[in-house]
């Protein structure tokens, strides 16, 4: 039994090391790029409507598991997006965990470029609007796009 222990152990120190050693592990989160990417259209150049849903890896060795993703909207003639994200650490600040802004949509997530994963444009012609209402008819917040 004590045979199969040592390897075993020398690999997780191994690989310990490793990756303490690595860039993720001594990242610090307050000196992390968030500038935009380039990668969305610029919203004052672009008449339609858009909806975007970008991801990036996630902060940490989180980064290893998981990525965090994201919506832009940019609604018919508008100059700015915007961002919808759930960001779990504010509920540690009692806010709330749905972040609604308007912000660039392609900003770094902490050091890590973010991806178009998804998206739509809807020509400003057509004469409706692609996005749900905020209100639905019982008065409760619509959460469909």
């Amino acid at each position: 039994m004590l045979k199969r222990t040592i390897p075993v152990f020398f690999i997780f120190l191994f690989l310990l090391l490793t990756f303490k050693s690595h860039s993720v592990f001594t990242a610090d989160w307050r000196s992390a790029s968030r500038e935009p990417a380039g990668i969305a259209p610029i919203a004052a150049e672009h008449p339609e409507a858009i909806v975007q849903v970008y991801a990036a890896r996630a902060f940490s060795w989180r980064g290893y598991f998981s990525v965090h993703s994201w919506i832009a909207t940019k609604l018919p003639n508008a100059e700015d997006y915007r961002v919808y994200q759930v960001v779990g650490w504010r509920s540690l600040y009692d806010q709330p965990v749905l972040s609604i802004e308007e912000e660039y949509p392609d900003r770094y997530w902490f050091d890590n470029r973010p991806e178009i994963i998804g998206g739509r444009r809807v020509n400003p012609n057509w004469d409706y609007s692609p996005f749900t209402p905020v209100f639905n008819l019982t008065g409760h917040p619509a959460a469909s796009i």
